[in-house]
């Protein structure tokens, strides 16, 4: 429990995280209702046998599968955060709890809307870089046959590059 709660406060301490949901909000409001002392291990199976089915389900299903022996965070990310860089900030999480909380890298796998954007966003811009890359090609290849001298292309492919740039630049 000590280290799903470390988790828990390294994801809330991160400045590109809003609310952090997780086993141990739970555990934390467990603690403030048994006067400050956390649960020990007996009372959360008690507590676990004990509560119904229905507030499992909305308690602790999201958050921790026992039989799978799964810890699950739900984290909202500020989108509106100016120096939120998505890949960078991924690739921070996934070193932190592996290289500091000594999570091994095979237990822990990100997911959600987040991830699935940041990889969208990675294959669009490879896709971009790609695609403007075999337009310059084409254009001087064209302007090669058009004025049979390759000083000519090139002087002629300058004014697309700046069009393209200031395209890019728009976009960015």
């Amino acid at each position: 429990m000590a280290l799903a709660m470390k988790i828990h406060d390294y994801l809330d301490s991160l400045p590109e995280t809003g609310k952090v949901l997780s086993l141990a909000t739970m555990l934390k409001i467990a603690t403030k209702l048994n006067k400050g002392r956390p649960l020990d291990n007996f009372q959360l199976a008690l507590v676990y046998s004990q509560l119904p089915e229905k507030f499992k389900r909305i308690i602790l299903k999201p958050y921790v599968s026992p039989q799978h022996h799964q810890l699950r965070y739900s984290i909202r990310v500020k989108d509106s955060e100016k120096s939120l860089r998505r890949d960078a900030f991924l690739k921070k999480i996934r070193h932190d709890l592996v290289n500091e909380l000594g999570i091994k890298e095979d237990k822990l796998h990100l997911t959600g809307l987040l991830v699935l954007y940041n990889n969208m966003l990675q294959s669009l811009f490879e896709s971009q870089i790609l695609t403007l890359g075999m337009v310059v090609l084409v254009l001087l290849g064209m302007f090669r046959i058009l004025f049979r001298s390759l000083k000519l292309a090139l002087i002629a492919i300058v004014p697309n590059l700046l069009a393209i740039s200031v395209v890019l630049g728009v976009m960015g």
